[in-house]
């Protein structure tokens, strides 16, 4: 008996299949642990380096509010501290992500398998993730800002 093949119907293949029609393979390749693994020292690099920096803002945000001397001595403003703590928290959770990542691909690079591929690129993901919020945010402040500072010059020409 012949199959009738259907023109309108979407082609449908088994994802992941090689051409034998074997099942999907379920090890990483070689090529792809490569570039993993020179990847691995700079995730891991800079998500530690952004949790050193986050801790020595934060230090400098709670030593600003515990010690208005300080603020004084330096003649900051009252609202620095407060800011050098959002910017600590802003700053650790790239950073996490980062780690996450470094640790998700030695992971991958000790047991080879899709399955820990998968969360190194799920770490990947949530930090660029959280990095295109982030660039998003600060567009839309610097759009405010400089629109601010626009409609402010104008209003003082129109005043003078």
């Amino acid at each position: 008996m012949m199959m009738q093949l259907n023109p309108y119907q979407s082609p449908s293949a088994l994802v992941g299949a090689t051409d034998a029609g074997s099942s999907p393979s379920t090890e990483v390749p070689a090529a792809i642990l490569g570039q993993l693994k020179k990847t691995k020292p700079w995730a891991t690099f800079l998500g530690m380096l952004g949790l050193i920096s986050s801790a020595i803002c934060l230090l400098g945000g709670v030593a600003a509010i515990t010690s208005p001397t300080i603020l004084a001595a330096a003649q900051l403003p009252a609202f620095i501290g407060p800011l050098y703590i959002a910017i600590a928290l802003v700053g650790l959770i790239p950073s996490i992500h980062l780690v996450r990542y470094g640790s998700s691909i030695t992971r991958l690079l000790r047991d080879g398998a899709m399955t820990s591929l998968e969360a190194a690129l799920g770490h990947q993901r949530a930090y660029w993730r959280f990095v295109g919020y982030l660039m998003l945010v600060f567009t839309v402040l610097y759009v405010l800002f400089f629109g601010g500072i626009l409609i402010a010059s104008i209003a003082r020409l129109g005043g003078s």
